[in-house]
């Protein structure tokens, strides 16, 4: 649910780009997080928010991922890093092992 927020408020999408996130987002099932994924990240933004910048949104998007688990796709590493056992994956990496 977060990521697809963070696209819809994306600076460059508006009006007709919108179908653009919509068709992006169609092969995907969205996932609400639990209490345990909004326990862990609140954790993970106590102990990272110093060091890497990272946001309840990145910590949610981080733990909801190792809920799954799932993989990250981010150009944005940097807010990643500190979150151990977290598969991030670049969107070129990804291109490159055809995820």
């Amino acid at each position: 649910m977060l990521t697809a927020a963070e696209l819809y408020a994306g600076e460059k999408v508006g009006g007709r780009q919108e179908s653009v996130v919509d068709q992006l987002l169609f092969p995907f099932q969205l996932v609400s997080p639990s209490s345990d994924v909004a326990a862990l990240a609140g954790r993970l933004v106590r102990q990272c928010r110093g060091s890497h910048g990272l946001g309840l949104g990145d910590a949610m998007i981080g733990a909801t991922a190792l809920s799954l688990p799932a993989p990250v796709l981010t150009l944005n590493t940097k807010h990643f890093r500190c979150i151990p056992r977290l598969l991030v994956v670049t969107p070129t990496a990804a291109d490159d092992a055809q995820l």
